[in-house]
């Protein structure tokens, strides 16, 4: 059977009304980051008290938790320096909780220091769908960080 999902926060209820309006009952959602890194183990958004908040704040807008769209840092774990297996912990325990909560699919991404980046975010496409993209030629001005 498939489902039809749509990636929001749980406090967008001007997307909610509209996306029960077109049949969505599923939902990507996003882990709370509200309190930041900088906080108690048991705290950190990935941790179960955490994910099962955030679970039931996306259940009382109707909707399935279905997918998680974010993730536990993962810089270091994609660059391979030093510091990279308490990343990795860090996604064990993520993994190990969404399976608690039974939330079934993880998307991650290995995009290094970006999320995502692309140089174009109208490109049009079949149908007239709007679509990103990515061309080097077009970079100008790239962006240095602490890692290079």
């Amino acid at each position: 059977m498939i489902r039809i999902a749509e990636f929001f926060q749980p406090d967008q209820e001007s997307l909610i009304r509209l996306v029960k309006q077109c049949g969505v009952t599923d939902v990507v959602g996003a882990m709370d980051w509200s309190e930041g890194l900088e906080v108690p183990k048991e705290r950190l958004p990935w941790s179960l008290d955490k994910l099962a908040a955030q679970k039931k704040r996306y259940e009382k807008t109707g909707f399935y938790l279905a997918a998680l769209e974010n993730r536990p840092p993962m810089e270091k774990v994609k660059l391979g320096i030093e510091g990279r297996d308490q990343e990795i912990e860090q996604v064990i325990e993520l993994i190990r909780n969404m399976g608690k909560l039974e939330i079934p699919v993880w998307c991650y991404e290995w995009m290094p220091i970006f999320n995502w980046i692309r140089t174009t975010i109208n490109l049009p496409s079949r149908g007239g769908a709007l679509v990103t993209q990515f061309r080097l030629e077009d970079v100008t001005d790239p962006y240095e960080n602490e890692y290079g």
